[in-house]
């Protein structure tokens, strides 16, 4: 049993010893699971000669030399001669072949290092390539824009086709380090329904044809300007918020027993025709940058995209009407 032990132990002490060392070294600066992990894992972002594999790959040999070693040498004395050479080489078979496969060890930790530096360098690479396709998209979103010019909206205002920068983030999916972004279909078939009811509720109001139970003071103030609101905000598009605020008007009104606001879409038909035309403007740009397919536009509302039949249908206007005949004094906060 003695024998069995001190097999064991020939084998063990020398390839244990080494790692609890470098361990121990490590530990004061890392911590028990760093040090663990700096003497056993591969680090590309560090040198070679900070990886704990090359030293193990070094010392074992040498702890393995020294404990075979002990037990050939056992009952010889040390003799600096010839003869003591040739005897030091010949009982040392073992203890020399495991020392000398210190260099191919090292050299094999070495080719593993640079491995996996070369494969952190691609990753590196991937993710700065990735970057460079993500953030070139939003430059080349938000340069499109540029490149339209401010358009007249029947002369009721003149606005530029600029966007918040927050809304690549919300009709984009995708992160700098995953790269090319895609296109948020979920957001953008939102977006067309939402603008579509927009214009058949200002298709329904102007032409009189909205539900009887609703008043057109209610389908005007609580549900058209409402959707149009959202749809402003839903799209960052302030320059035409603020430009409408110096003519919109903001009523007080009771819905399902509490008090609530509702800010009117400026104060003519024109204005909110305007209103919706650039949001339907800049969602057509917005959708042709990203290949999205809209949906069409029914017959009986496509003359609220273009030209000015809509003011033919009513003198004054459905809005202009609304605004002398039904906005309760009493219910106005101010005029925005």
């Amino acid at each position: 049993m003695s024998e069995l032990i001190k097999l064991i132990m020939l084998l063990l002490v020398p390839l244990i010893l080494p790692a609890i060392l470098l361990v121990s070294v490590f530990w004061s600066d890392l911590g028990f699971c760093s040090a663990v992990r700096r003497v056993f894992v591969l680090n590309p972002d560090s040198g070679l000669i900070h990886q704990g594999l090359l030293w193990l790959g070094v010392v074992i040999p040498v702890a393995y030399f020294f404990a075979l070693g002990f037990v050939a040498w056992d009952g010889y004395e040390l003799s600096v001669s010839q003869a003591g050479f040739a005897t030091f080489v010949k009982i040392s078979t073992l203890p020399l072949s495991i020392l000398a496969l210190s260099l191919p060890l090292t050299v094999l930790v070495a080719r593993f290092h640079g491995t996996e530096q070369a494969a952190r360098q691609i990753d590196l690479t991937k993710l700065k390539n990735n970057m460079d396709a993500f953030y070139s998209h939003r430059k080349e979103f938000f340069e499109y824009f540029e490149l339209i010019d401010d358009t007249d909206y029947f002369g009721t205002f003149t606005v530029p086709f600029r966007l918040n920068p927050k809304i690549h983030r919300i009709l984009f999916i995708g992160s700098p380090e995953k790269g090319m972004p895609t296109i948020n279909n979920q957001e953008f078939e939102d977006l067309d329904t939402i603008i579509s009811s927009a214009r058949n509720e200002i298709h329904q109001l102007i032409n009189s044809n909205h539900p009887p139970s609703v008043s057109r003071y209610d389908w005007y103030m609580l549900n058209t300007c409402v959707t149009i609101h959202h749809l402003l905000m839903r799209l960052g598009l302030t320059d035409l918020t603020d430009r409408l605020s110096e003519r919109s008007v903001l009523v007080e009104e009771m819905v399902n027993s509490s008090k609530e606001q509702y800010l009117s879409v400026g104060n003519s038909t024109d204005d909110l025709v305007a209103a919706y035309r650039y949001i339907n403007d800049v969602f057509d740009y917005i959708s042709d940058f990203s290949g999205y397919t809209r949906k069409e536009t029914p017959d009986t509302e496509s003359y609220l995209n273009t030209g000015g039949k809509f003011r033919k249908i009513s003198d004054p206007g459905i809005v202009e009407q609304i605004h002398n005949e039904d906005i309760n004094a009493e219910k106005v906060l101010k005029i925005a």
